[in-house]
């Protein structure tokens, strides 16, 4: 056998082992060391699913959101289409008063109106419905939506009429 030198065999002993040494470092630190790095692994793991957790309501409110204004979108515009007929109402019923004063009807699509949109109109009596009535103490009171249309002979000693009509518009 051959004989090993002792100063052969001091300095292989003494040579490092880079992978060797490294393993006894981590396995030699002490159970507080190793207790800390799983204390921060477990935090790291609870912050990183409480960003999910954000990431998602983050998400919904951003979708809730856009629902949001959609909706506020359509109802502005329900609003300004209400508010153009409303205008529209009142400019008609403005129209129509200023013809009423005047004795006329607003009827803007008749051909002999004029520049307000007036016409002048001449009731005409339905003389074929025409009712008589014989109430000699109510002369001239007409039933609702009819008119007195004359009597038909009157006392000359009383100064009373016999009777008298009331006829209905066309």
């Amino acid at each position: 056998m051959r004989y090993i030198s002792p100063l052969l065999l001091a300095a292989v002993m003494a040579a490092p082992i880079p992978h060797a040494l490294a393993q006894e470092r981590v396995a030699a630190g002490g159970l507080d060391v190793q207790a800390s790095w799983t204390a921060l692994k477990n935090l790291a793991d609870a912050a990183n699913n409480q960003a999910k957790i954000a990431t998602v309501t983050a998400d919904s409110a951003v979708k809730k959101a856009d629902v949001a204004q959609t909706t506020a979108n359509t109802a502005r515009s329900e609003a300004a289409s209400a508010q153009a007929t409303a205008n529209n109402a009142l400019t008609k019923a403005s129209r129509m008063e200023a013809c009423g004063n005047r004795g006329m009807i607003y009827a803007p699509a008749k051909a002999n109106r004029d520049s307000n949109g007036c016409i002048t109109t001449t009731p005409r009596l339905n003389y074929a419905k025409c009712e008589y009535f014989r109430w000699k103490k109510l002369y001239g009171l007409c039933p609702a939506n009819t008119v007195f249309a004359g009597g038909e002979t009157r006392n000359s000693d009383t100064g009373e009429w016999n009777g008298f009509y009331c006829c209905p518009f066309n």
